[in-house]
C-alpha cells in the first residue's frame, strides 16, 4: 500500500506541475463558455460507502438523471456534476484527443469540503476525481482503489466519446472521488451516458382553473396517506393532474374526460426535468398483487382508468392499480407510489386543530455541552370532527415559559431562517434545526422535532395552528416542564451561528445522515460544541 500511494503522490505532482497547460488548476464553478447541453438525461453504474453507517457499500444503477455538459470554445468539453450520488455542482474538464474522442486527465480537484474533528478544529479536504478499479475484499464486501499498472504506476485518464449529440464514457474504470492520500472516500461512477431527452413536457393552460383534491391512497408498506393535489376539468374535455409529488405547475399529467363517468390518464407521459428530486420523471400506472408484505406488480398499463360521479367531485381508480411518479418510461425506478389512488374534491373549512401531543421519551432539555436541546410532539391530521387538515394551512407555534407571544425562530440562532418566524409550516424541515417525521402505520398523526437553544427555559409550549376557510384557528397549547435539574441552567450570552452535520470521514452533510454523525454547533463568540449523534 505504501508503494501505490507514492505513485498516487507522483500522480498528483506530475497533474500539479503540468496544469498550466493541460487541466485545471481549481475547482471549476462557473459554467464554461461555449454550447450548453442542458437538461440532458444520463445513466451510470455507481458506488457509494456510507462512512456513517454499518452497511458498507451501495452500488447499483442509476436511470433519467438530469444532467447537462459543455461544448466549450477552448475545444474541451465539461461534464457537470460527474457523480451520480453526490452533488459536486463542479464540472470535470475533458481534453480533445480527436475524431470526437474526449479525456479526462487526472487527479482533476473537484470538490473541497470544510469539516470539523472530534475536537471541534476546523479542517479542510480537497477532493480529487481520479480512476478506480473495483474490488472485492476478504469478507466478499465491494470496495475501489486506484489501479497499479505493470510498471508500476497509476492510470491517471478516462476516455470519452462525444457521439450524435451524447456524451459516453469508454472506460470500463470508475471515476473515483479521492483525498489526497489515496483514500477513496466513497463514491464513483462508471458506464456514463449522456443524451439528449426526445420527449416533450405537457404544459398548463392559462385557463386552467385548478382546484384542491383530497389523494387518498395506501403507501407501499400498506398504510394510509393522504395529501392535498391540484386538478382542473377543462372546457374541451382535458384533465390536468399536477405531479403529486410536489403539485409543480411545470410537471403536469393530462387526462381525458369522457363527459360522464371516466377520466382516462395515458401513461409514460413525459413530466419533465426535476432538478429537485435530479430525475426525469414520468407518469406510470400498472396493476398490482399485494400478498402480505409482498408486492406483486402486473403490466403496465394504456392509461389509467378513474371513474367519476356525477358532480366530478369523486374519481376512483380501477381497483388494484398504482400511479407511479417515475424515472423514466419502461424500468420501474419508481419515485413515488401511490396505490389505489381516489381524488376528493376539498373543501377549505375554517377548522380547528386538536392540541399537539408531547412526546417526551424524545425530547431533550437544553444541555450545555452538546449547545442545544429539542421538543418533540405529535401533530393530527384531522380534526375532533375527522376533517382532513391541509398541510398547505397547517402551522405550529412555540412558546417559551408564561410568555403571551410565540416564540420566534430567527436566523440569529436558526441557520435556514431568513426571516422571523412564529408560526413554523408542518411541511417546513432542514434537518438541521426543524424535522418532519413519518409514522409507519400511523396514519392519524405526523411528528415533528425542533431544536432549542435557550436553557433558561422551564418549559416549552407547542400550539397547532389552522388557517383554512380564511380563518385562524387555534389548538390549546400542549405543555413540556424541562426535567428538574436542568431548569436552572443559565441561558448563554452567546448565540448558535449555524449548526453543521458531517459523516466520520469530514464529508458536510445537508442533513444528519443514517449512522454516526458528527454534529458542529459554531457559536457567536468563535466557539463551538461537536456532539455524535446516530442517525435513523
Amino acid at each position: 500500500m505504501k508503494r501505490l500511494s507514492t505513485a498516487f503522490a507522483i500522480a498528483l505532482a506530475t497533474t500539479a506541475a503540468t496544469a498550466q497547460t493541460s487541466g485545471p488548476a481549481a475547482i471549476i464553478r462557473q459554467q464554461p463558455e461555449g454550447i450548453l447541453h442542458d437538461n440532458y438525461a444520463r445513466s451510470s453504474y455507481y458506488f457509494y460507502t456510507s462512512y456513517s453507517s454499518e452497511t458498507g457499500v451501495y452500488h447499483g444503477i442509476d436511470l433519467w438523471s438530469t444532467s447537462r455538459y459543455v461544448e466549450g470554445n477552448d475545444g474541451c468539453v465539461y461534464l457537470y456534476n460527474p457523480y451520480s450520488q453526490l452533488p459536486t455542482r463542479s464540472w470535470l474538464k475533458l481534453d480533445p484527443a480527436g475524431n470526437g474522442k474526449f479525456v479526462a486527465h487526472l487527479p482533476q480537484v473537484i470538490r473541497e469540503g470544510v469539516g470539523y474533528d472530534d475536537n471541534g478544529n476546523e479542517t479542510t479536504t480537497i477532493y480529487y476525481a481520479f480512476p478506480v478499479k473495483e474490488y472485492e475484499l476478504e469478507d466478499g464486501a465491494l470496495f475501489c482503489k486506484a489501479d497499479t499498472l505493470a510498471d508500476g504506476t497509476v492510470r491517471s485518464e478516462l476516455n470519452f466519446v462525444l457521439r450524435n449529440d451524447s456524451l459516453i464514457m469508454t472506460d470500463d474504470y470508475y471515476i473515483g472521488l479521492m483525498n489526497s492520500e489515496m483514500k477513496w472516500t466513497g463514491y464513483a461512477d462508471t458506464d456514463i451516458k449522456v443524451g439528449r431527452v426526445d420527449y416533450k413536457p405537457n404544459t398548463l393552460p392559462q385557463t386552467a382553473a385548478l382546484q384542491d383534491y383530497k389523494l387518498a391512497y395506501q403507501t407501499r408498506a400498506g398504510g394510509n396517506e393522504q395529501k392535498i393535489v391540484k386538478v382542473a376539468f377543462a372546457d374541451d374535455g382535458k384533465v390536468y393532474l399536477l405531479n403529486p409529488y410536489n403539485n409543480s405547475k411545470a410537471e403536469v399529467i393530462v387526462g381525458s374526460y369522457d363527459g360522464a363517468k371516466t377520466v382516462s390518464f395515458p401513461t409514460k407521459q413525459y413530466l419533465g426535468a426535476d432538478w429537485a428530486t435530479t430525475h426525469h420523471l414520468f407518469f406510470m400506472a400498472r396493476g398490482y398483487e399485494r400478498i402480505g408484505q409482498q408486492i406483486n406488480y402486473g403490466d403496465w398499463y394504456k392509461s389509467l382508468q378513474m371513474t367519476v360521479d356525477a358532480d366530478r367531485k369523486t374519481l376512483t381508480a380501477q381497483p388494484n392499480s398504482v400511479m407511479i411518479i417515475n424515472a423514466g418510461d419502461s424500468l420501474q425506478y419508481a419515485l413515488s407510489y401511490y396505490f389505489d389512488p381516489t381524488l376528493t374534491r376539498f373543501e377549505d373549512l375554517a377548522l380547528t386543530p386538536p392540541a399537539p401531543v408531547i412526546d417526551e421519551a424524545q425530547c431533550q432539555a437544553y444541555s450545555a455541552e452538546a449547545g442545544y436541546g429539542f421538543v418533540s410532539f405529535f401533530l393530527s391530521r384531522y380534526d375532533a370532527s375527522d376533517n382532513f387538515l391541509n398541510n398547505a394551512k397547517y402551522y405550529y407555534r412555540l412558546y417559551a415559559d408564561d410568555e403571551a407571544h410565540p416564540f420566534t425562530f430567527t436566523s440569529d440562532s436558526y441557520t435556514n431562517v431568513s426571516q422571523p418566524m412564529t408560526d413554523v409550516p408542518v411541511t417546513f424541515a432542514d434537518y438541521i434545526d426543524f424535522f418532519t417525521y413519518t409514522l409507519q402505520g400511523n396514519d392519524r398523526e405526523m411528528e415533528r422535532s425542533v431544536n432549542i437553544y435557550d436553557g433558561s427555559v422551564a418549559r416549552w409550549g407547542v400550539q397547532a395552528v389552522y388557517k383554512g376557510g380564511d380563518t385562524e384557528n387555534l389548538s390549546p397549547i400542549a405543555w413540556w416542564n424541562v426535567p428538574t435539574g436542568i431548569n436552572a441552567v443559565q441561558s448563554p450570552s452567546k448565540t448558535v451561528v449555524r449548526t453543521e452535520y458531517y459523516d466520520l470521514s469530514g464529508r458536510r452533510l445537508s442533513r444528519c445522515g443514517h449512522g454516526l454523525n458528527i454534529k458542529v454547533t459554531v457559536f457567536s463568540d468563535g466557539t463551538k460544541a461537536v456532539a455524535k449523534l446516530q442517525g435513523e
